[in-house]
């Protein structure tokens, strides 16, 4: 009579199904769709960018001040006075986040760096995502607002959907 020898198959299975699901999904299937708030970091930057480029320019040409921001908050689909309340709440967003990033960069290499430590850092960055887009709700009309929610997850989302969630655009 042989002996079979058993092989704990079942538990080696849930590992690797556990270990693929932490990977989203398969190998090589494609990442899941970046939640909403994660589109706003790269806006904020893209934003105050956007607005620091029309002050440089409106400095060196004041007559054209006025056609620039109208032609700005037109792109966005929002008034040019929404506009300037807006360029505020993404150049404090830019800062808070710039000040958090450069707080993570100053910890311990990742691997040394409590848990509980990260998700904090991780909470706070919510927080000021969240806050942003609080505010620039808060700053415009429900149509502007649904008119600039609609470019940022669309036309904006589909320029930075290669970015990784979570991760800044580099200037």
């Amino acid at each position: 009579m042989r002996k079979f020898t058993f092989i704990p198959v079942l538990p080696l299975l849930l590992l690797t199904a556990t270990a693929w699901g932490q990977q989203g999904a398969f190998p090589g299937a494609n990442p899941a769709p970046r939640e909403p708030l994660e589109i706003y970091e790269p806006f904020f930057h893209f934003h105050a960018d956007l607005d620091a480029r029309l002050q440089a320019t409106k400095s060196r040409a004041p007559a054209r001040a006025q056609a620039l921001d109208n032609a700005a908050a037109r792109h966005l689909g929002v008034s040019t006075a929404e506009w300037n309340g807006l360029a505020v709440v993404a150049r404090d967003s830019v800062a808070r986040l710039t000040s958090l990033n450069t707080e993570v960069r100053s910890q311990p290499a990742v691997q040394n760096v409590p848990l509980a430590v990260r998700q904090r850092f991780q909470q706070r960055r919510q927080e000021v995502l969240e806050d942003g887009l609080r505010r620039m709700k808060a700053g415009v009309s429900p149509k502007s607002w649904a008119n600039l929610k609609s470019y940022i997850e669309s036309r904006f989302g589909q320029n930075i959907s290669k970015l990784e969630p979570g991760r800044p655009m580099q200037k």
